[in-house]
């Protein structure tokens, strides 16, 4: 695989690698996946309006509609990232559509918002169901973790430690408690501080 450009920026180039690279970088990424279909597959119909928050190139709403659901939406700031991958079934956008939405999943994204507050608040207000998943502060031992499962999954610590540079200004990190302040139904799983939490939306309509 090539390497990720440095400095970090969500472009064409990243959009190129990005489906291979979070798996290099995002612990319990596949199984986070699975989750949010498995979760929609039980609380929403192949109808329901699906949105999927930072969906970067689509992957994410790709198995969906491979799995049936047609009322797919993906909004990413960067449209570089998902130009490419559009299909005539999901709709993309730069900017939050205001309407309602059955399921809408947050996958690590927040956390490189400086408003994520005002943005998991307007989720929320639109969604039945939220599934959101992020990177948290972490302790050293659990950085020190972190950093040997990249490894483990062919990065090499000059990489690591390039990509930590490069997005040590665009992340706004919280403790994990700090999400436990929202109707959160239950912390779904964990893993080296990226944390993914099931929370009950605003918006009751069926």
């Amino acid at each position: 695989m090539k390497n990720i450009p440095n400095p970090w920026k969500f472009n064409q180039d990243v959009s190129l690698e990005y489906e291979s690279h979070v798996l290099k970088h995002i612990p319990l990424y596949n199984k986070t996946i699975d989750y949010c279909l498995d979760f929609a597959s039980e609380n929403t119909t192949h109808n329901s309006r699906i949105l999927d928050f930072g969906c970067a190139t689509g992957c994410t709403l790709r198995k969906f509609k491979s799995k049936g659901w047609s009322n797919l939406w993906g909004v990413d700031k960067s449209s570089d990232m998902f130009k490419h991958n559009q299909d005539g079934v999901i709709k993309y956008s730069t900017t939050l559509v205001d309407q309602y939405y059955s399921l809408s999943l947050v996958n690590w994204t927040l956390h490189f918002c400086d408003n994520k507050w005002d943005i998991l608040d307007k989720i929320l207000s639109l969604s039945t169901w939220v599934i959101l998943s992020e990177k948290t502060l972490e302790s050293t031992e659990l950085k020190n973790e972190y950093y040997s499962w990249k490894q483990a999954q062919g990065c090499t610590l000059e990489e690591i430690k390039a990509k930590e540079r490069s997005l040590r200004e665009m992340m706004w990190l919280n403790d994990p408690k700090d999400y436990l302040t929202y109707p959160v139904e239950k912390i779904v799983h964990s893993q080296f501080g990226f944390y993914t939490f099931l929370i009950k939306g605003d918006n009751e309509i069926s």
